[in-house]
């Protein structure tokens, strides 16, 4: 290694943690060398935030506990294949529904809206399991709605009606059942429940752009997990829905089998990791870049605030141009993204917010030990 390479080596390392060094190497070397340490500097930090974004799972919903949604879906799957009552392919990346007609031939399955109750507000398919209360020492055997499963051909949100998934969903999440009845009651304002408690079902809504699920905590209406939006049909296609998610490889159908039904979850999962596929490219790019957007902007201010704070009038470097604090911030900027990018792969927390901290540290750290008049 040549004398020369070394000392640009040198000034550029010992730059990050030493302050005269870097105001020295922001005055001396050509502009440029300072643009491309501000590339690294604002970089380094997103790269945690892409590796997470990258990461992300459509399926991550189904994660942790899921109060017998794994098992509620397989029993509704099986039992919609076993039925053939409806079927579900995708056509020009959208979902399809055809429906036996009284001849037992397939034909579309088109919805109708009218009356009080659309016809899409009715699942097709449900699960009620049996569960146990004790009164006066008396144990008594309650049924509830413990899972949905729905079908939609509306569109997901159009300000032209009000009949959107979006509605409908906001409808599914404000349904209720009375706890503790031997038949799932739904409450609808009846005098005789109004003291009780109440529950919410979870469920999936399938429909023709995407598909959404949520998971409540058994026997309440607290949410657990949900999808977020943006699933779709573009990176999954299928001649029947049902037989593919109902179908386990070298497993017999059996709902009852922890096998079977940890085979249907994972067709589940593929499912909604595929559905997700879009969504996800989308948040990678427009994360990454927003916060590769923040981290340029914030050094670059923290530029123009050492050019704020050497404009006092007995200040010896009120000569810094404005442009010569720019190319400080540059330089002084690569020792905070390393550090930010390490605090970011341990914390996910502290992804977002590591950099912003450490390079104003950074920055009031120079500005007071070697630009204060005073020095």
């Amino acid at each position: 290694m040549n004398a020369k390479l070394k000392t640009h080596l040198s000034n550029i390392f010992v730059s990050q943690v030493n302050n005269e060094r870097a105001i020295y190497s922001a005055k001396t070397y050509p502009w440029w060398v300072s643009i491309i340490m501000l590339i690294i500097g604002t970089f380094l930090p997103v790269i945690p935030i892409m590796g997470t974004q990258g990461k992300s799972s459509g399926a991550a919903f189904m994660n942790g506990t899921v109060y017998g949604f794994d098992q509620h879906i397989a029993q509704v799957s099986y039992d919609i294949n076993q039925e053939q009552k409806y079927r579900f392919k995708t056509e020009n990346y959208s979902l399809v529904a055809e429906k036996k007609n009284a001849e037992d031939k397939w034909e579309p399955y088109e919805q109708t809206y009218l009356g009080e109750t659309p016809e899409d507000m009715t699942p097709i398919g449900y699960y009620d399991e049996t569960y146990s209360i004790i009164v006066d020492d008396v144990e008594y055997k309650c049924k509830r709605r413990a899972f949905e499963l729905y079908y939609t051909d509306r569109v997901y949100s159009s300000s032209a009606t009000s009949l959107t998934v979006s509605s409908m969903v906001k409808t599914l999440l404000a349904q209720t059942y009375v706890v503790g009845e031997t038949t799932p009651t739904k409450y609808t304002g009846q005098e005789e429940f109004k003291d009780s408690s109440f529950y919410t079902p979870s469920f999936v809504v399938l429909h023709k752009n995407g598909m959404l699920a949520y998971i409540f905590k058994s026997g309440t209406t607290t949410i657990s997990s949900y999808t977020s939006s943006g699933y779709n049909w573009n990176h999954y296609a299928t001649d029947n829905l049902f037989e593919d998610v109902a179908t386990v490889v070298a497993v017999d159908a059996n709902p009852l089998d922890a096998n079977y039904v940890a085979g249907v979850r994972e067709n589940w999962r593929y499912i909604f990791n595929k559905g997700y596929d879009n969504q996800k490219v989308k948040n990678f790019w427009s994360m990454s870049g927003l916060f590769y957007g923040i981290h340029v902007v914030l050094v670059l201010f923290m530029g123009f605030m050492l050019w704020l704070l050497t404009r006092g009038k007995n200040n010896p470097n009120r000569g810094l141009k404005v442009y010569t604090c720019f190319w400080i911030a540059g330089w002084i900027c690569v020792a905070p993204a390393i550090l930010a990018m390490i605090l970011g792969f341990i914390w996910s927390m502290a992804q977002q917010i590591a950099f912003i901290a450490l390079i104003g540290l950074r920055t009031m750290w120079l500005a007071m030990r070697q630009l204060n008049p005073r020095y």
